[in-house]
């Protein structure tokens, strides 16, 4: 069953491998985008060949460096070579994997594909590793022997001397083969590097194709972002270290080979111990640390996913007042994480204590077997030949772990890339040739439709048949509907039946899809541009006012998936370049919504019935005023379609299109009330904008002061707080989707995740930026000190550096007793103290291991702990204003660097910096005169150092900023993945990608060129200092000018040490750069902890409000003032109000002008600036706000579901029992769809609930209300577009679970509103009416009734008589007594009385106000009488008396009398003190 499936697998990819393909012939014939023309001369660098001697010295890169000081980075023009460039390695490698396809098709693998075309050229690099395995032991081994043998028969009078030119050509010989071993290693890593990037070109040119033609992405995007960043990254890395796996077991077998040959069976403990103990440990103990690390990744993704989460739902979980809960979750996976992380450390803490001892403990059992059991001399040729041979072991040992840890991570990659490539690839269905010659559009005959992974049809029976200019709508299941359109774009699998497409295929999504580029480029979208027909779409789109108030027009750049744009421009934009491109069939997915109803008839009137009156057009809408206007209507449910024919035949077959689409319009959307707003239809550019342009919603992130002035907009304060106000409307954050649908909130949590990837979080302005300013020193030295201080604190963090030194001192202090006693006769005791030594260098190197270990440890989860307490106690106004991106690389990229990075590289450096601190001081005290020219060297290696470090850092951060449109352009890719298969852009795409990989790459190389260049002449610089050690030994062999005197055992211990100075003095260099560049990451994160603003604390001891506060759900309003920024305009503005105890108030209004923004005072997500805000009497200013919070219960617009279980979505903190969370569900009619699951309550939820439809999920919101059991509730309506069924069940169950609570609804219906007791109208942040429904539509010009005539497709005057014809208005009262409620009126709904004393009473009591009247009428006591007026009726004024006056009180008194009490003063008091007024 397998292999069949895995024939069929990779048949299907060879067939889409060997279909027509012109990604990589057509590339010299495709546009790029226009170069801005610059003035400024470029300077050409070539990063290929520039002739042998060059390319062997590194010649070129001093120019390159001198260029990259001098001027802008952005004037250097660097080209790569042609091996180098994406396009030749990309074609390569395709036709390579075609043919792996082709004759493996069982298991195709990506690793023969590439070394089919690299294979070659990187085993040829054994060539100079073989070279410096040879040179690096001439030196290491013979030169340095018969070089103490030349000192030893000099101060030996019985031997014969040898002449004074062979120790200067032993010494010149040191000096040639330490040169050539340096250029022998930095060509191999240099070109390894080469060859690292050949492969990484061809492979993310390869996964960038196969991308575009995946039949779904069922990974995510996530996961081929992971493939390009990090999988092609650990294959380039094998190709630098691959060659010192093999190399490193050469070289201990020489060491063996030679140590046997010098000191003969006294060489079997090293062969031993090499063999059977440290080539065994080197191997086992990277490999474990490798499979820690790819633990600790996946560790890291899952924190980093739940940072996304919480950021995307930081707003919601602030309401709710969860943040305990997420941190706990947050605690568990950083703790799950740090115990991979120290795991992995403490495995290479013991492989650098291997490498650390290794060669003592074996230079001590060597000799301590030659001396004892062999009963032999040791010499100080053969001890200190010994002792260097052993020292070189530190080559291969140090490089083993990093080569294996290279292929185990390699092996990983080349897993994930197997898999990905032979995923199935999207079906063409379409017949592009003659499309027009054929009757048919598309014909489906029985069509059978699946997803990939699922086993259930999609789609099942479909047959339909298009004909060429025939328009058909599709409705019903928008889930089948939308699965339809992926199923004719081959996104989904044909399982049986027929499909035909005849004729190219336009697309407009539900989602407009904007790419970077003008919005010229977005219409034309690679078409030729014709300038006519460019103009007549314009205008047939309404896009003509739109690009006027532009600065730039149609040339104005679209940035961040069209973000300075409102999402109906977006659409337009959209629609616009479907039209276009004449296509011959027409799918437009619901994409009509984001209008509102006038401005979409009017699209739809130009653009479908008349502009595309004679093409081929699917329609799926759920909007019904579409419906009489197609050909065909074809009604889709649960993946078959049930019923089609023309929309009368429907109607004769007596469908219920109510049932099907959604009559009830959004009525409060951006644009529908300031288009038709009558007070303000002046003619000025600010209400152009505010009528055309549309303020961008939180979809596209905040638009800045800045951004209205560059569209030339007035910015007024009804501007600025329309801005903030709508900057406030979602509960989700960052890189918002544009629509509310099923996987909305998942893939914003993703998008935000990618974020990271194309963000610029290093400020471009460092690159010109010289590292002597002041405040770049400041900033850096101030993240040392933080680094050094955190966790742990100062003295011990300087305790553990100390502890480093000793544990090296003893090395030092044991060669030199090694040195001294082989000058005397060998005791015992010289033995014993080496031993001594030996063990106690032992010890303490793993000692200080685990200190490192810990010590790191706690710094990182101090940086850590810092960072998220500071961002989870924030205000919502910093992640408001803060990309969402650069918080999320803090948390990913940043602390990465401190957990992984920056500690690996601090041991490194406390391991070498001791170490060649310690070879500087013995050399010096050995070698005469030395300590004259050594002052040369330093300044020699410090001048190279900064001579490098400014070009360096420059392309570091070119490196870093070359990733950010490469990951943008990769993620828009796949988000518009439709689009551009249905326009067939594939080539073009490619092709900027491919751009923007050779950008990356030239950065790249280009600094692997300056990092080598430095590495490569600090070898150099330690090359003439071995030189001038040795030629100095030569020159004074009698001098006693330095401590000790010059013998053959200081010359060995001298000459052994110093070679030590080759590639570790550059590698300590290397790591005081690594570290350098990781401390901008330790200053990010203490950035974020000590300046991110606070909000105020969560709980205030002194301030709780009582147990089962608020037992009513009163809250009082009193000259409310709020701003969202000190000194910025207020958005709401002296409003006072009462809501009674379990009353029903719907708050509706323009968009942006305060609805929002009550319900975040109420939460206190924003202070109020002004005025005072009470729930049940109660100031809440001065509560914690984990007190406020948790007492209100609120609904959010979008239905968000946790990563976790039902359960944990439900009662995060474990309070509830089952049978209180199985009544809740219930309630909310979705307890029986659980039921049917295995895991009840514990089912997982999957990718933020995409395992439930969305009307679950807006159930499960209200279960969630439901079971925090608060006397509050906050409704923020969703704005998502439901099936009448659906909608009505929600409704439902929103009145019935909350009955007696008080009630507060942000109306995006206005149906929904209309049972409400009351409802307020806000007008620019002020409270316009307020009153009963009824109340508010007696007053026909009313702010109310004005927004019931523009509710478009709802007929206002049906809708408005339906309301006035359930509220039958009493009687007048004989004495014309009125008592109105002047903003606090009363409706009679779901709170009122439920006795029926008197039927001919029209309206019955609301127990929100039985006791006013209770106690009016029983306290006997008069009311000054206002004399009534006729037309108080109809101005929103109810006569409350005759409506609420108790039967049975009444019939005891004359009016008089009641007019009397009525008037009494206690009741005056007591309606004055419930903002009730008397007219």
């Amino acid at each position: 069953m397998a292999d069949n499936q895995s024939e069929n697998t990779t048949e299907n990819a060879t067939e889409n491998a060997t279909s027509t393909d012109n990604l990589y012939e057509n590339d010299n014939d495709i546009p790029l985008s226009p170069i801005p023309n610059n003035n400024k001369k470029k300077e050409q660098i070539s990063l290929s060949s520039h002739g042998y001697i060059s390319d062997i010295f590194f010649l070129w890169v001093f120019r390159f460096i001198r260029l990259c000081r001098n001027v802008d980075l952005n004037t250097i023009h660097m080209s790569l070579g042609k091996p180098e460039s994406s396009k030749h390695t990309g074609k390569k490698l395709y036709k390579s994997w075609r043919y792996e396809i082709e004759f493996h098709a069982r298991q195709p693998s990506v690793l023969r594909s590439l070394l089919r075309i690299l294979g070659k050229q990187f085993a040829l690099l054994a060539v100079w590793k073989v070279f410096w395995i040879f040179f690096t032991w001439l030196g290491a081994y013979w030169l340095l022997k018969h070089s103490i043998l030349y000192i030893e028969n000099y101060h030996n009078p019985e031997k014969k001397n040898e002449p004074i030119y062979a120790g200067h050509l032993y010494a010149l010989g040191l000096l040639i083969s330490s040169i050539i071993s340096s250029i022998c290693f930095h060509q191999l890593y240099i070109h390894g590097t080469k060859i690292g990037i050949q492969a990484r070109s061809g492979l993310m040119v390869l996964i960038y194709r196969k991308s575009l033609k995946l039949s779904s992405l069922s990974n995510g995007i996530g996961n081929i972002v992971n493939l390009i960043s990090n999988d092609c990254n650990r294959v380039a890395e094998v190709c630098i270290n691959f060659h010192f796996l093999w190399s490193s077991i050469i070289e201990a077998l020489i060491i063996v080979i030679i140590a046997i040959i010098e000191i003969g069976y006294s060489a079997l403990p090293a062969l031993f111990i090499v063999i059977f103990v440290l080539l065994p440990l080197q191997y086992f103990l990277p490999k474990h640390a490798s499979t820690t690390s790819l633990k600790t990744t996946f560790a890291v993704t899952k924190r980093v996913q739940l940072m996304s989460e919480i950021l995307t739902v930081m707003r919601l979980i602030k309401m709710y007042a969860w943040e305990k809960f997420f941190k706990k979750k947050v605690n568990e996976a950083r703790h799950n994480e740090m115990d991979q992380i120290r795991k992995a450390l403490h495995y290479k803490t013991i492989s650098f204590m291997i490498v650390f001892t290794a060669p003592m403990l074996t230079t001590f059992l060597c000799l301590i077997t030659y001396q004892t059991l062999e009963k032999k001399q040791m010499t100080p040729a053969v001890t200190f030949t010994i002792l260097s041979l052993f020292n070189t072991l530190r080559y291969p040992m140090t490089m083993l772990p990093t080569a294996i840890r290279s292929i185990v991570g390699a092996q990983v990659a080349f897993k994930r890339l197997d898999e990905f490539f032979i995923l199935p690839e999207a079906e063409d269905y379409i017949n592009y040739g003659n499309g027009r010659k054929r009757e048919n559009a598309i014909e489906i005959i029985d069509g059978c439709f699946e997803w990939q992974g699922s086993e259930n049809p999609a789609l099942n029976s479909i047959n339909m048949n298009i004909k060429h200019g025939q328009h058909a709508i599709i409705i019903g299941d928008f889930a089948s509907c939308s699965t339809l359109i992926a199923a004719i774009t081959g996104q989904i699998r044909l399982v049986s039946g027929d499909i035909d497409i005849n004729g190219s295929i336009g697309y407009i999504p539900q989602e407009p899809w904007i790419i970077n580029g003008t919005i010229q480029d977005n219409i034309t979208f690679g078409q030729p541009f014709d300038e006519e027909r460019y103009k007549k779409i314009i205008d047939l789109c309404l896009l003509t006012r739109d690009i006027s108030i532009l600065p730039q027009g149609d040339k104005t750049e679209l940035t961040d998936r069209g973000a300075n744009l409102s999402p109906s421009q977006r659409q337009k934009i959209s629609i616009a370049r479907c039209l276009y491109h004449e296509s011959d069939l027409i799918l437009i997915e619901d994409s009509f919504s984001v209008f509102e109803p006038q401005v979409a008839r009017i699209l739809f009137n130009n653009c479908v019935k008349n502009f595309l009156s004679d093409k081929a057009i699917l329609f799926v809408t759920q909007q019904s005023q579409f419906l009489p206007g197609c050909d065909l209507v074809i009604i889709l449910e649960n993946g078959e379609i049930i019923e089609q024919g023309s929309y009368e035949e429907l109607k004769e077959r007596q469908i219920s299109f109510s049932s099907l689409v959604n009559d009830d319009q959004i009525a409060l959307d951006d644009e529908l009330l300031d288009f038709n707003d009558e007070d303000n239809l002046d003619n000025n550019r600010s209400r152009s904008m505010q009528e055309y342009l549309e303020l961008p919603n939180p979809n596209n992130g905040d638009m800045t002061i800045h951004q209205l002035n560059n569209l030339q907009v007035e910015v007024t304060e009804a501007t600025i707080s329309k801005i903030i106000e709508k900057n406030q409307r979602s509960v989700l954050s960052g890189a918002r989707v544009l629509s509310n649908n099923q996987e909305t909130v998942h893939r914003t949590i993703e998008q935000n995740q990618l974020t990271m990837h194309s963000i610029l979080d290093i400020d471009n302005n460092l690159n010109r930026q010289n590292e002597t300013d002041i405040t770049y020193k400041s900033m850096y030295k101030k993240a040392y000190i933080s680094y050094i201080k955190s966790a742990i604190g100062i003295p011990l963090t300087v305790l553990l550096i100390i502890f480093f030194i000793i544990v090296h001192s003893l090395r030092f202090i044991s060669d030199y007793w090694l040195k001294y006693f082989i000058d005397r006769e060998v005791d015992d005791i010289y033995l014993l103290i080496y031993v001594g030594l030996t063990l106690g260098l032992v010890v303490g190197a793993i000692v200080r291991g685990y200190l490192f270990c810990v010590v790191t440890s706690k710094k990182s989860q101090s940086y850590h702990n810092g960072i998220f307490n500071s961002i989870m106690r924030a205000p919502m106004y910093f992640f408001d204003t803060t990309p969402l991106g650069l918080i999320l690389a803090a948390f990913a990229k940043h602390l990465y660097l401190i957990d992984d990075y920056l500690p690996d590289t601090i041991f490194q450096f406390l391991h070498y910096l001791p170490f060649i601190i310690g070879i500087l001081i013995m050399v010096l005290i050995v070698v005469p005169y030395l300590w004259t020219v050594v002052i040369f060297f330093i300044a020699a290696v410090i001048l190279i150092r900064t001579y490098s470090r400014l070009a360096e850092h420059r392309l570091e951060q070119l490196e870093s900023n070359s990733k950010a449109p490469l990951f943008l352009h990769l993620s828009t890719t796949l988000e518009g993945l439709f689009s551009i298969r249905v326009y067939r852009a594939q080539d073009r795409f490619t092709h900027v990608y491919k751009n923007a990989v050779d950008e990356n790459h030239k950065a790249l190389y280009s600094l692997m060129f300056v990092k080598t260049w430095v590495a490569f002449y600090i070898d150099i610089v330690a090359s003439l200092f071995i030189y001038i050690s040795a030629l100095f030994l030569v020159l004074f062999p009698n001098s006693n000018f330095s401590l000790t005197e010059v013998t053959p055992s200081s010359t060995g211990l001298a000459l052994s040490n110093v070679l030590q100075l080759l590639v570790f003095l550059q590698w300590l260099i290397r790591t005081i750069s690594d570290i350098h560049g990781a401390m901008y990451s330790c200053s990010t994160l203490r950035l974020y902890t000590d300046h991110v603003p606070c909000e105020a604390p969560e709980l205030v001891n002194s301030n709780r409000p009582p147990e089962g506060w608020p037992s009513n759900g009163k809250i009082d309003y009193r000259n409310v003032v709020v701003r969202y920024y000190q000194y910025s305009i207020a958005v709401l503005k002296n409003i006072t109000f009462s809501i009674r105890a379990h009353e029903t108030v719907g708050v509706v209004g323009k968009s942006g002008i305060g609805k929002t923004t009550l319900m975040m005072s109420l939460l206190r997500m924003v202070e109020a600036s002004e005025g005072s805000i009470y729930i049940d009497g109660l100031s809440i200013k001065d509560m914690g706000l984990y007190d406020v919070r948790s007492r209100i219960a609120v609904i959010p617009q979008e239905p968000v579901l946790f990563a976790g279980t039902i359960r944990s979505n439900l009662d995060p903190f474990e309070k509830l029992s089952d049978d209180e969370i199985w009544k809740a569900l219930k309630n909310v009619h979705i307890a029986d769809s659980i039921e049917e699951m295995p895991l009840k309550l514990e089912t997982p939820i999957i990718e933020n609930g995409r395992n439930f439809i969305l009307s679950q999920r807006l159930l499960f919101m209200i279960a969630r209300a439901v079971l925090l059991n608060t006397q509050i509730v906050v409704l923020d309506e969703p704005l998502a577009a439901l099936d009448y069924e659906t909608d009505e069940l929600i409704q439902d169950t929103i009145w019935k679970c909350f009955e007696n609570k008080t009630l507060i609804i942000i109306a995006s219906q206005l149906s929904h509103i209309m049972k409400a007791d009351r409802i307020m109208v806000l007008e620019l942040g002020r409270i316009a009416e307020f009153d009963t429904p009824h109340g508010l539509l007696s007053n026909p010009h009313g702010a109310f009734s004005k927004i019931i005539e523009q509710s478009g497709d709802l007929d206002a005057q049906k809708l408005k008589k339906d309301i006035l014809s359930k509220f039958t208005p009493p009687k007048s009262n004989e004495s014309g007594l009125h008592v109105m409620f002047k903003e606090d009126p009363n409706h009679v709904n779901k709170h009122a009385n439920k006795s029926n004393h008197n039927k001919s009473q029209s309206t019955p009591m609301p127990k929100s106000l039985e006791n006013v009247f209770f106690n009016i009428t029983n306290n006997s006591e008069t009311i000054k009488n206002t004399p009534s007026s006729s037309s108080q009726s109809g101005s929103g004024y109810t006569n409350l008396l005759s409506l609420y006056t108790n039967p049975n009180e009444t019939a005891k008194k004359s009016n008089k009398e009641i007019e009397r009490d009525i008037t009494n003063k206690k009741s005056d008091d007591y309606l004055h003190d419930n903002n009730i007024y008397i007219e």
